[in-house]
């Protein structure tokens, strides 16, 4: 059978890196073969100092074999904060859900 109709095998993961004194949240996709989709990132940060729900959206182009990031979410700094995060990329009627690199969502 051949593989015309199936989707390129997609890498995908939450990226959290602290900047400064910002935490930021984005996600970023791999795939061997150039193609487009939809990316959807929704980020929920809970602290001692309140908690913020942002949700993010939107068509994404990527090239072969090179990162492509998507979605930005910054934040204070808080050693204290717990982030929860849901990151999923659609291709070809293919959906994705991607996470942290270790499985935390802190």
């Amino acid at each position: 059978m051949a593989a015309l109709d199936q989707s390129p095998q997609i890498v995908c993961v939450v990226v959290r890196e602290n900047v400064g004194d910002k935490v930021q949240v984005r996600g970023r996709v791999v795939s061997p073969e150039a193609g487009q989709g939809i990316y959807s990132l929704h980020v929920v940060r809970s602290g001692p100092a309140g908690s913020s729900n942002i949700k993010m959206g939107g068509p994404v182009t990527f090239d072969a074999n090179t990162e492509t990031y998507v979605g930005l979410a910054n934040f204070n700094v808080d050693p204290n904060a717990d982030y929860k995060t849901e990151f999923s990329v659609t291709v070809n009627y293919r959906t994705y859900n991607c996470s942290l690199p270790n499985g935390e969502s802190k």
